[in-house]
């Protein structure tokens, strides 16, 4: 299987809709704002998951959808969370990580959507060059 590079930001495409997501190897599972649940009209898979944080243990519901990462795309499970108060909607976890991918941090990506019209402009650059224009 020939594993992708991604960056700390990617564009994801989650059920037919693209956004920018954060690349997280110290989270075991891939999860959604809650905002977005309706929008992208995933399907509860009926099971729960123990979920463990620095703000302690609690349970989330799994949910089912589709996911492309560069040239990857394959089902999986996603847990909802209230993510509004931060910078990335969608976190992608070691679940879809071990799939096929290799992170390299001095990778970005983002999806920049052009004010007032359907078009998008995608854009990869390094680090050196984010942190010179975003300090």
């Amino acid at each position: 299987m020939k594993k992708l590079i991604v960056g700390h930001i990617e564009e994801v495409e989650i059920d037919g809709l693209k956004v920018s997501a954060k690349i997280d190897t110290g989270s075991d599972r891939s999860s959604i704002c809650a905002s977005l649940l309706k929008e992208l009209k995933l399907k509860p898979t009926g099971k729960k998951v123990k979920i463990k944080s620095s703000l302690g243990e609690y349970t989330r519901e799994l949910y089912k959808g589709k996911i492309k990462i560069k040239d990857k795309e394959f089902i999986t499970d996603f847990t909802i969370a209230d993510r509004n108060n931060l910078r990335y909607k969608i976190l992608v976890g070691r679940d879809i990580l071990k799939r096929g991918f290799y992170i390299d941090p001095s990778k970005w990506s983002l999806l920049l959507q052009l004010i007032n019209t359907n078009n998008y402009l995608f854009l990869t650059v390094n680090s050196f060059l984010m942190n010179s224009f975003f300090p």
